[in-house]
């Protein structure tokens, strides 16, 4: 099977010699995809816009080669990049927009550097399984953020509230308590929230409320939220089209009030 995909390796990259204008490359889940032969896709192909690796078997190596120009960049599950490797993109990639990096090692420094040079960031995923590193006053520095994805034993969402203020969507899964309360009002422009399994508090749940631009919301394995904290965010935002809050007991009063 491997040396088929080498034949076809072989003639693609031909074919891409031809066609040099490419924009999008996909390979996610190819495991026969290596250093080697990414080095030669992403140097017959200067002009791309989008790379798709997750779960591929790829080290990073060349990660210094991506062109400058990419825009998205997925390696979730790219459980063999080195955080030295990781620390190419910031460097190579300073026209980043979306980054998706699901279950990587990742050190605080990388965040840092990615603030310094992928100043276009819109979009980020991230995932720490295992690690109790809290990385919320590195991200305040992504300022042009519009969308992020968290999954984290910690993360202080109140140290971004002052700085990310062109959140529309956030989708945030922790397992510790914030030091601080966040009040999520001070996302104004909040579109989509979506809190699964994290230890909000019912004050900080209410103040949802405030989010005026708030259209869909997803609160699932809560405690902390009843029927007058979904009251309390329905009143108060006016252009919801969405809830899901499959932990609540709905009864008929509560419809009829709704």
């Amino acid at each position: 099977m491997c040396q088929i995909f080498k034949i076809c390796l072989l003639i693609m990259l031909e074919i891409l010699k031809i066609v040099k204008n490419l924009r999008i490359f996909s390979a996610n889940k190819c495991l026969n995809l290596n250093d080697t032969s990414f080095k030669e896709l992403i140097t017959v192909l200067p002009g791309l816009e989008k790379i798709f690796i997750e779960s591929t078997e790829l080290t990073g190596d060349y990660f210094d080669l991506l062109p400058e120009g990419l825009k998205e960049l997925n390696i979730n599950s790219c459980l063999r990049v080195s955080t030295e490797n990781l620390h190419k993109v910031c460097r190579a990639c300073k026209n980043l927009e979306i980054l998706e990096i699901e279950i990587l090692d990742i050190d605080k420094e990388f965040y840092e550097e990615l603030g310094v040079n992928c100043t276009n960031l819109r979009s980020l995923k991230v995932f720490f399984p295992r690690s109790d590193v809290d990385v919320s006053k590195q991200i305040k520095s992504l300022s042009k953020l519009t969308k992020l994805t968290i999954f984290a034993t910690t993360f202080e969402l109140p140290n971004i509230a002052d700085s990310v203020k062109n959140l529309e969507e956030l989708h945030i899964h922790i397992r510790q308590e914030t030091i601080n309360m966040i009040d999520f009002s001070k996302f104004q422009q909040l579109k989509n929230v979506c809190l699964t399994f994290s230890p909000f508090r019912k004050q900080e749940l209410m103040s949802l409320g405030k989010c005026r631009n708030l259209e869909h919301i997803t609160i699932e394995g809560y405690y902390n939220t009843d029927q007058e904290t979904i009251k309390k965010i329905l009143k108060g935002c006016p252009k919801i089209k969405h809830v899901k809050c499959p932990k609540i007991s709905i009864d008929i009063k509560f419809l009829d009030e709704i």
